[in-house]
């Protein structure tokens, strides 16, 4: 897939827990360091397709409230994942209706499809177990962050106390998940 990719691919995954419980870090750049707007070759794009497809459908004062005017996280590893109890940026899932809440869960499923079906079922199931939609909060970023100031946004959060989900499209995309279990 090109420069610096990295996934858990081993043949085996413990049943019921996504990605092991442990955070993954993934991201490719495919022809270029710094991306266009369209992060051409970029196997991970997709994911931000999906995200703005759900930004689309939220109503204009959700819109707002979604687009944070801070930076996003780091780069730390150790940091990026680290998993905040207070000031979350952006909407709130329990600002969501009931649909919106649905789609927030299917978008988040199909931008898991690069991984394994085990692994996406497991991460799933705890997310919605656990009832985290609600609990979640939403966020992107302008300015900079935008690739080509076109309103796609190209990094992302979605994250609440028991979850870290960080995509990062600038200059090329990293993205981190950690879901503990």
């Amino acid at each position: 897939t090109g420069h610096h990719v990295t996934r858990r691919c081993n043949a085996h995954t413990d049943k019921g827990l996504g990605f092991g419980g442990a955070p993954i870090f993934y991201g490719n750049f495919a022809k270029s360091f710094h991306e266009t707007k369209d992060h051409e070759g970029n196997p991970f794009w997709y994911q931000g397709l999906l995200f703005n497809e759900f930004y689309r459908a939220l109503d204009g004062k959700q819109q707002e409230k979604i687009l944070v005017g801070r930076e996003p996280r780091g780069e730390k590893p150790s940091e990026v994942i680290a998993r905040r109890a207070t000031d979350l940026p952006g909407l709130c899932g329990a600002d969501l209706s009931k649909d919106q809440q649905a789609k927030l869960l299917d978008t988040m499923r199909r931008m898991l499809a690069c991984f394994r079906a085990d692994d996406v079922a497991a991460t799933m199931k705890t997310i919605e177990d656990k009832q985290l939609a609600g609990k979640l909060f939403i966020s992107c970023y302008g300015g900079e962050h935008d690739i080509g100031h076109d309103k796609v946004w190209d990094t992302w959060q979605i994250e609440g106390p028991d979850m870290v989900w960080y995509f990062r499209g600038d200059p090329h995309i990293h993205a981190y998940f950690h879901l503990p279990t």
